[in-house]
């Protein structure tokens, strides 16, 4: 990619942060113009094609529309939900998350659903959940319709649960489920089993769920997903991704897109098993391999930059390499879509509470001692210094998902911070509670150190009473 695009690349994802603040500032006020073309390029001082380039990102998520004429301008919209259920399982695939670390997120969010659910029941859920049993229960379906229909029941018991976050989540993950669901035969035999076992296991939730038995209805989920992980343990490689999800038809799947070119490029480092600073060529020999026009290859280079699935290296020998992928933007861009969802104080804890002991735990069975002891200690803080301390406290706590070595848990607590993130710096926190979260994720890395479980969650329950008092 040239020097000038870059440039442009990251002028533009600057301008789009700045634009995205100020319509959360704003309140989201749906309709309202943030300015022509000519009054955006003069306000912000720079070319025409780098404000187009701020655009597009605000358009690709669904936060603003350009619209023309007369009258015309940049309008803030509201971003659809489909829209970022497909944006989320896309960087899931670029990342080449396995099957394995879908089903233990799985188990984290629908396990919180299913209880929540229980405990919130009213009569049109109920009226909805006895209708969701019979179309379940009707004679032997199809695998692809069995599959999809289950899909529609865990959806709808994550409605029900009440919290939008945590819906979210299981909507996206049953999203990159049916993304990645495949024909070929042995796999199909394997999921054929799971399925008939999952269908019968979801009516018996959703009865729990009508008894109110919310301890059983967890139990239940929890029980599907172990075996089903049982099940998908030869399917712990990056998952294929149905090409047919990834176009807006099944006819025009084979379209050489941005999108499904940057799909083809991360699906080949992972099954080339391809680390971080591998060369894997120039555009000029990306551009003959996967046989695109350059503005297709460089809109999938600048997909897979954004994520940090690749890196670009300048000079004689340079080109692009493999990259550590971030959830960083992505998280970014799922917290602004929460955000004019206007969560509450109570869906912001649930949404805590349903991952944190499931990344407690991982980090405790998965981490090694060297990982762990490497671990920042948290430094001292002082007034001046309040904001920096913030971000040095959701750093190491991305640190620590990091850990699970699942990228799906690591990707939610991003999303967690990324909330956290969003909160106004000057109303943040007093420098005393500053000082109180310092000495609380010093206890959290010393209990981790210690593989003390349930001091983690302790100390994990007072830093979220901290962040939200």
């Amino acid at each position: 990619m040239k020097e000038m695009d870059a440039r442009q690349t990251k002028r533009g994802e600057a301008i789009a942060a700045a634009l995205e603040d100020e319509i959360i500032r704003a309140g989201w006020p749906v309709g309202t113009s943030l300015g022509t073309e000519v009054e955006l390029i003069k306000r912000f001082g720079v070319a025409r094609t780098t404000l187009r380039e701020a655009i597009r990102q605000l358009e690709q998520y669904g936060l603003a529309e350009m619209r023309a004429g007369k009258n015309g301008g940049l309008f803030i919209a509201r971003p659809a939900r489909p829209v970022i259920l497909q944006a989320l399982a896309f960087y899931l695939q670029l990342c080449g998350v396995t099957a394995a670390a879908v089903l233990e997120a799985r188990s984290t969010v629908d396990a919180s659903a299913t209880e929540l659910a229980a405990r919130r029941l009213d009569a049109d859920g109920r009226q909805r959940l006895v209708a969701m049993r019979a179309y379940l229960a009707q004679a032997a379906l199809p695998l692809d319709e069995n599959v999809a229909r289950q899909l529609e029941a865990r959806s709808l018991i994550a409605e029900l649960s009440g919290n939008p976050a945590i819906s979210l989540c299981s909507d996206m993950l049953s999203r990159f489920t049916l993304g990645t669901f495949t024909k070929s035969r042995p796999q199909r035999k394997a999921h054929e089993k799971v399925t008939l076992f999952g269908n019968r296991t979801k009516r018996r939730i959703i009865e729990s769920i009508l008894e109110r038995d919310a301890e059983r209805a967890r139990k239940l989920l929890l029980d599907e997903m172990a075996a089903t992980l049982k099940w998908n343990r030869e399917y712990s490689s990056p998952v294929s991704w149905r090409t047919d999800q990834t176009a807006s038809d099944s006819a025009s799947a084979q379209l050489k897109t941005g999108h499904s070119i940057a799909l083809q490029i991360a699906h080949q480092i992972a099954v080339n098993k391809q680390g971080p600073g591998t060369r894997i060529g120039t555009e000029a020999e990306l551009r003959v391999r996967y046989g695109v026009a350059w503005p297709v290859l460089r809109e999938a280079l600048r997909i897979l930059e954004m994520h940090g699935v690749i890196g670009i290296l300048r000079g004689k020998y340079g080109g692009m390499v493999v990259g550590r992928p971030s959830a960083r933007a992505m998280a970014a861009s799922v917290a602004t879509y929460l955000s004019q969802l206007k969560l509450t104080h109570r869906e912001f804890v649930e949404l805590h509470q349903a991952i944190t002991p499931t990344v407690v735990r991982l980090v405790i069975e998965r981490a090694s001692d060297a990982d762990l002891a490497a671990l920042p200690a948290p430094t001292a803080i002082d007034s001046v210094h309040n904001n920096a301390q913030m971000g040095d406290s959701l750093d190491l706590h991305e640190r620590i998902a990091a850990l699970t070595g699942n990228l799906v848990l690591t990707l939610f607590v991003d999303v967690l911070n990324a909330c956290i993130r969003r909160v106004p710096k000057t109303a943040r926190m007093k420098s005393t509670s500053q000082r109180t979260l310092r000495e609380i994720d010093s206890r959290i890395v010393a209990a981790l150190q210690r593989r003390d479980s349930v001091g983690v969650q302790r100390h994990m329950n007072a830093r979220l009473r901290l962040l939200n008092g």
